[in-house]
């Protein structure tokens, strides 16, 4: 998620896809804010007047692009009982409800330099990338390093597993980034048997 746009009867949840080239929209009226939760996670400060901006239609955006590591997901939010069964499944399954990699950050390659970028959103995920281990493109970036190549139906299995959306931009932007910022792994075929190979170090 990118940006959070305040408007009449509600707010409006961007996010850019497909490296940056379509803008989807997620809309919650004020009424239904209950319904949902956001988890935002940044590290360090940011200028106000970066972080929220007055629009010439007198209602305020968050630019939520500007965090450290720039991520923001928003879910429905659980009942007691949806949340206890939810932990019981992840338990059955011997699933961790956080990510847990064999490859530790400080063992992993240095990030590639790069300088040059197509879009905003190849420039935003690559300083996630950069500037923070724990972001989704660097959790990317490790499990298929670890795995050295993963079916991408397997791969957006586990990604979902760990509190990831398969169906996001941002899924598809963190790959991209892997893909053709620091050409560290390729994708072979489409849909879920694509296969997506370390090609880094």
């Amino acid at each position: 998620m990118d940006e959070i746009e305040f408007r009449e009867d509600g707010i409006a949840l961007l996010e850019e896809s497909f490296g940056g080239l379509n803008t989807s929209e997620f809309f919650v009226r004020y009424d239904g804010l209950d319904d949902f939760e956001i988890r935002v996670n940044s590290n360090g400060f940011v200028r106000l007047d970066e972080l929220l901006t007055m629009e010439d239609d007198g209602y305020p955006r968050l630019n939520l692009a500007v965090l450290s590591d720039g991520d923001a997901r928003i879910r429905k939010v659980e009942s007691s009982k949806e949340t206890q069964e939810t932990e019981e499944k992840k338990k059955t399954d011997g699933i961790s409800s956080r990510v847990s990699l064999n490859s530790r950050p400080e063992s992993m390659p240095s990030v590639p330099e790069v300088n040059s970028f197509k879009t905003g959103t190849d420039e935003r995920h690559y300083k996630r990338l950069k500037n923070n281990p724990d972001s989704q493109p660097a959790v990317y970036r490790r499990l298929i390093r670890n795995e050295g190549e993963i079916v991408r139906r397997q791969f957006d299995n586990w990604t979902e597993r760990h509190g990831f959306d398969p169906t996001g931009g941002s899924h598809n932007a963190s790959l991209l980034v892997l893909d053709r910022v620091t050409n560290e792994i390729e994708r072979h075929g489409r849909g879920d048997d694509q296969r997506l190979v370390w090609i880094g170090e």
